[in-house]
């Protein structure tokens, strides 16, 4: 392991790739590499199909679209907590593929 600095960002490197990063004192978080490899290293949300063109519009998650229909939370989920955002086939069937 092995840790770089550069305008307030670090990044651990793993064998030269970044795994984890963090700005100024933020807590450090998986790089999007490492979530690919390893996707349970983090909670995972998914919001219903309702909520997607707002949340790609930048909008925040708001609990309704995460418990209705079609959405997912898990039970132990504390405030604050850092998650993954999953969304389903609407994003092809809304926007013709992924942005």
């Amino acid at each position: 392991m092995h840790c770089c600095s550069h305008n307030h960002i670090q990044l651990v490197l793993h064998d030269g790739e970044p795994v984890f990063f963090n700005q100024r004192d933020g807590p450090f978080m998986p790089t999007l590499k490492l979530l690919h490899k390893v996707p349970h290293v983090m909670k995972h949300v998914r919001a219903d199909k309702g909520a997607i063109p707002f949340v790609l519009s930048g909008a925040n998650v708001m609990c309704p679209g995460l418990t209705s229909a079609g959405g997912d939370m898990p039970e132990s989920l504390a405030v604050g907590t850092p998650v993954v955002g999953a969304f389903d086939s609407a994003l092809r069937t809304h926007y013709g593929g992924y942005p």
